[in-house]
Order: C-alpha cells, then sequence, then structure tokens
C-alpha cells in the first residue's frame, strides 16, 4: 500500500472513530439519519467559531451546510460540484469564515485545493503542485497565503 493511500485510510478511520465516539451514547442504542441527502458524505467541518456550523462535502462534489449542529442541511453553491468528489475539508482554527476544500477529479484542472474566507460563499482555487488531487488535509497545517 502506498504512503498517501496509507495517510489516507488511517485519516478517514480516525475521523470514522472520532465521529462515532461524538455520536454514540450508552443511553441510546439507536442511529438516526440527519442528512443532508445528496450521497455518500467524503468530508465533514466543523466551524469552531461558529457553533453549531457544519460543513460536508459528497462524493458528487456537492457541497452542504447546517446552522443547527446538523438538524437541518441546505446545499451551497460550490465550484467543485460538477464531476469530481469533495474529498476534505477543514475550517481554520482562528479564522470565523476561513474554510478549506480538497477535491480530487478524473480532470486534473478541476481537481486541487480551494479556499473561502467568508464560511463558503465565495472561493478562491490555490496553486499547489501538478494539480493533484487533494484527499486529505490537517486542520493545523491550513493557515495558507
Amino acid at each position: 500500500m502506498n504512503r498517501v493511500v496509507s495517510h489516507l485510510l488511517l485519516h478517514r478511520s480516525v475521523g470514522i472513530l472520532c465521529t462515532l465516539a461524538a455520536f454514540c451514547t450508552a443511553a441510546s442504542a439507536q442511529w438516526k439519519a440527519l442528512g443532508p441527502e445528496g450521497g455518500p458524505a467524503y468530508a465533514v467541518a466543523a466551524m469552531p467559531a461558529q457553533p453549531g456550523v457544519v460543513f460536508v462535502g459528497t462524493r458528487s462534489g456537492s457541497l452542504f451546510r447546517s446552522d443547527d449542529a446538523g438538524g437541518s442541511w441546505k446545499n451551497v453553491a460550490f465550484e467543485g460540484s460538477s464531476t469530481g468528489t469533495l474529498d476534505a475539508l477543514a475550517a481554520a482554527p482562528c479564522g470565523a469564515g476561513e474554510l478549506y476544500a480538497g477535491l480530487s477529479d478524473k480532470d486534473p484542472s478541476r481537481a486541487g485545493l480551494l479556499k473561502s474566507v467568508d464560511g463558503a460563499k465565495t472561493w478562491t482555487r490555490l496553486t499547489i503542485p501538478d494539480s493533484e488531487d487533494v484527499l486529505s488535509l490537517d486542520r493545523k497545517s491550513t493557515r495558507l497565503n
């Protein structure tokens, strides 16, 4: 298994375990789907400076936002929602609306890294070497210029 795949599997496994730990309680033995509707969720990011604000990215490249901690969802217009996958999301720890999105696509011109500084209203494509797929992001290293 190559290094990138190993890192991705470890990253997703840790994320799944953290999600399960956050939502599982000893008192509740049943799960409830909270949405959003739109395909498998590949990425989740909570905004540290905005309690209750959560973003979810899907395999179809769709981006959803919840302002009530997952109680309801709305689809957010997003540059990446074409044929690609929104594989990774990361919120900057100290930026109220700073969010990063990692995309993968068969077409390398649509893969890469996007940045929003206004809570996902507008996006800027960041230049990264070789326009590669971005499959995971580390919140500690999302302070990019």
